[in-house]
């Protein structure tokens, strides 16, 4: 597998988690997803891996690439509604405490804000099927959830003109967010590109949350962010209600101030 190699910068990891590995795969079980809507649903049960966590004041940005299973029709394989995968950060009061779930690379599975020290206030952005197709996909929580999508055709697939076809079918980003100067969270999308025959890639701009560092009072100070990559297969195959969903990560990459 190929993905969008992350722009040039110098990253350094916070102490509390080791860096992750070049590449990984989270296995995601049916039911499991992050999501917030009234009157009562509360979902956080989607497993994390590589967590690290930080000073809310001291973040500054955060990438990953990932890929989706490409389908086997003749297996019966294939991608259900909302199926996902991404990067997500969670937003807690300081509790004085180190690290968090899959801090060590071990995949967890967590209950959120709602029962298991994952926050209510989060963001996740990442790949997710809709109506057959895959989008780029990012959701906000600051009381309930909203989401925006820009369909994943608008960039590549692929990685690559020397990969194989199944791999370039695959679907397949780049996503970044980073501290903007008006200290708002930007997200980015980064798509390969290509100027004279060399391979290169830009950065777009397709959600700007400006609540992110402004909780409650609007202060950071005495507050935390949770950084983790993340898998969900909220609904189940009909044919194989047991099927689960393995989403490849690399390049997973996280910069403290």
């Amino acid at each position: 597998m190929s993905l969008a190699a992350p722009t040039a910068a110098t990253h350094s990891s916070n102490n509390n988690t080791k860096q992750p590995p070049s590449k990984f795969t989270i296995t995601a079980h049916p039911t499991t997803d992050i999501w917030r809507a009234p009157p009562s649903t509360r979902r956080f049960n989607a497993p994390l891996a590589h967590t690290s966590r930080g000073p809310l004041s001291s973040f500054f940005r955060a990438g990953l690439s990932l890929a989706l299973p490409l389908p086997s029709p003749s297996a019966g394989d294939r991608l259900l509604l909302y199926d996902q995968g991404g990067l997500v950060l969670g937003i807690s009061r300081h509790s004085g405490a180190g690290g968090g779930g899959g801090g060590d690379g071990e995949q967890v599975v967590s209950d959120g804000g709602d029962g298991d020290g994952w926050p209510s206030r989060w963001l996740k952005a990442g790949i997710e099927m809709f109506e057959g197709e895959p989008w780029l996909s990012v959701v906000g929580c600051d009381r309930w959830s909203d989401v925006s999508m820009v369909p994943l055709s608008w960039g590549s697939r692929g990685g690559g003109g020397s990969e194989r076809k199944e791999e370039e079918e695959r679907p397949t980003a780049r996503v970044e967010v980073e501290r903007a100067k008006e200290d708002a969270l930007r997200v980015y999308w980064v798509v390969p590109v290509a100027a004279d025959g060399v391979g290169g890639e830009k950065r777009v701009l397709i959600r700007e949350a400006n609540w992110f560092f402004a909780p409650e009072g609007g202060e950071e100070e005495g507050w935390d962010v949770s950084v983790a990559a993340y898998a969900a297969r909220p609904l189940r195959n009909e044919k194989d209600v047991d099927e689960v969903l393995d989403v490849d990560f690399e390049r997973f990459e996280v910069e403290w101030l």
